[in-house]
């Protein structure tokens, strides 16, 4: 596997992140905005990303809370250099939930851009990623 491919899937991961939801994401972009989350939750919350493992209850062991949330994805947004409407983003996302782990953190991510949740409302305030 060439160094290209990343920033190849990066790019397109994007380009589909500037479209509203619902978009299609294949499973290596899945995989890539999954990573990308990791590293943002794990900066936000000085660790290393191998700390915050699929399993980690995020509010409750690590420690995330509504702010850490911002900040992650406002790293998330400027990675992609992406606006997110964060009134449109899930609740759940934002204030987060006792015991969920990253790995339904992500998912409510990854859902929320595939349109597996109901009706996002349009508009609102952007986490600018500029």
């Amino acid at each position: 596997m060439s160094a290209h491919p990343p920033d190849e899937h990066a790019a397109a991961l994007a380009a589909k992140l500037r479209e509203p939801p619902p978009i299609e994401l294949t499973a290596d972009e899945e995989a890539l905005l999954i990573d990308a989350l990791r590293q943002a939750v794990a900066e936000t919350l000085q660790i290393a990303p191998d700390a915050v493992p699929d399993d980690a209850r995020i509010f409750d062991e690590l420690g995330l809370d509504s702010i850490d949330v911002f900040d992650a994805l406002d790293q998330l947004a400027a990675r992609f250099d992406v606006a997110m409407e964060v009134e449109s983003l899930p609740v759940e996302l934002l204030r987060g939930t006792a015991g969920m782990t990253f790995r339904e953190f992500a998912a409510t991510l990854v859902g929320h851009f595939s349109g597996a949740r109901a009706g996002a409302a349009p508009g609102g305030d952007a986490v600018d990623g500029g």
